[in-house]
């Protein structure tokens, strides 16, 4: 097999010329598109090329051969962008994954292929300035840069009477009031704008009911499945979330099936709804988007639940401010230990019988209120010359223990917190793991 060229397109609007070899993997190519970025969080990214025939887009398998899977006289035009998208981009943790995110679908609003209205398209056309461009410099210098990346969609110039002064204008006056926004703020800001439309993020596969064999829109959204007519891709005739996809497969190549749980009360209503595809290639298709966007979709159900606990979970200042009230506790408890036990300048009432002393030896110098008489004469432990600190360093090995014991109380109470702590992220981690296995098994 002869090598092949080919174009490789990229969501900045690049394109890089390649040579495809025999040997080349999906794989292999996937990683080079990847590379021109230095995208390292790539699971949602993929490669595709028209098939004419089936008239749709097809993904590269990563682990099959380039050329094994684009037929023959097929023009070479590869599209790197993005395959599976996300309800909201800031669960990625790289900026640069953000924004080729923002630059995928920005390349969609101003195609007109990812609708919005017209005041919105304006909106995202300053924001997709300051991100690109940065700060407002001019009136001239902003029509410049909508002029040579085209950013107004059709649609849009034609609502307000086809003019692109008016529109360039309305732009600029939003663009202005940009200044200062960090790129990563106007990305964020672009896609959570996007994020709202009900067109973001959906894969039209063109089907037949299975019930009424009329052609249709197959919707695969990170939202659930919709199902549209040919001539309206915004109102959709029927929705299914993803909480409600009980079981997903295809039979005989071109028949695609979906168990639906109608009632999310009663387990039981389960009914099934097919749709025919043009061919066994597109099934496939279909089947790996609705597997991967219904994880997806456990992923988000996770994060979001784990943010709630987390929010339940006392902040660390609280933990620390409770067992610094436990520590205050401890000492006070030793202290007032202490107190008791330390001898104190008293006064003790010598007995005047030999049997009476004998008593006050045996009961560790004390006696009770009944020993005393008025003719007891009185001596003192302390004379009334002695220095608090003369009595301070009498029981310093009592101190010394009661001190060593607060030290292991204190040390033993961290460490049972930590404990807990880390019983608690288990027990998180339980139970995401079993929530997975479930769906997994419902998905299955």
């Amino acid at each position: 097999m002869a090598k092949r060229d080919a174009s490789l397109h990229l969501p900045s609007g690049n394109v890089v010329r390649i040579v495809i070899t025999p040997s080349l993997h999906g794989s292999d190519l996937f990683n080079m598109a990847a590379s021109q970025f230095g995208l390292h969080e790539k699971s949602h990214f993929g490669v595709k090329w028209l098939n004419n025939t089936l008239d749709c887009y097809q993904w590269l398998a990563m682990e099959g051969k380039v050329l094994d899977q684009v037929p023959k006289g097929t023009e070479l035009n590869l599209i790197f962008g993005v395959r599976f998208y996300v309800s909201d981009v800031s669960i990625f943790s790289e900026f640069i994954t953000q924004k080729v995110f923002f630059l995928d679908v920005m390349n969609l609003v101003k195609s007109g292929t990812l609708y919005c209205p017209p005041d919105t398209a304006v909106q995202l056309s300053a924001l997709a300035l300051q991100v690109m461009q940065g700060d407002y410099i001019s009136d001239s210098a902003t029509r410049h840069h909508i002029d040579t990346s085209k950013l107004i969609p059709d649609d849009t110039i034609l609502h307000f009477a086809s003019s692109l002064e008016k529109c360039a204008a309305m732009v600029s006056k939003v663009y202005q009031d940009l200044m200062g926004t960090s790129e990563p703020s106007a990305v964020l800001s672009y896609m959570s704008i996007v994020q709202q439309l009900s067109t973001y993020g959906v894969h039209y596969y063109s089907v037949k009911d299975g019930g009424t064999e009329a052609a249709c829109l197959l919707a695969i959204t990170p939202r659930g499945i919709s199902q549209y007519d040919v001539k309206d891709r915004e109102t959709p005739r029927h929705t299914w979330i993803w909480s409600q996809v009980e079981n997903v497969y295809w039979k005989k190549k071109t028949k695609f099936e979906l168990e639906l749980l109608e009632d999310k009360h009663d387990n039981s209503k389960i009914t099934t709804k097919t749709w025919i595809t043009k061919h066994a290639i597109v099934s496939d298709q279909m089947f790996k988007m609705v597997v991967f966007q219904h994880k997806q979709s456990i992923e988000e159900l996770k994060q979001t639940r784990r943010k709630q606990r987390m929010a339940s979970t006392p902040p660390a200042n609280q933990i620390l401010s409770r067992t610094q009230r436990s520590t205050s506790s401890i000492q006070s408890s030793s202290s007032s230990v202490s107190k008791r036990l330390l001898p104190a300048a008293q006064e003790v009432h010598i007995p005047e019988t030999a049997v009476g002393v004998e008593r006050l030896l045996a009961s560790g110098s004390r006696t009770s209120s009944g020993d005393k008489t008025a003719s007891s004469p009185v001596v003192r432990l302390f004379p009334p010359s002695a220095r608090q600190s003369d009595v301070e360093q009498m029981p310093e090995d009592l101190l010394d223990i009661l001190e060593r014991r607060r030290d292991q109380l204190r040390a033993e109470l961290d460490r049972k917190n930590k404990l807990l702590q880390s019983y608690i992220e288990q027990e998180r981690e339980f139970e995401e793991v079993s929530e997975n296995e479930n769906e997994t098994k419902k998905c299955d």
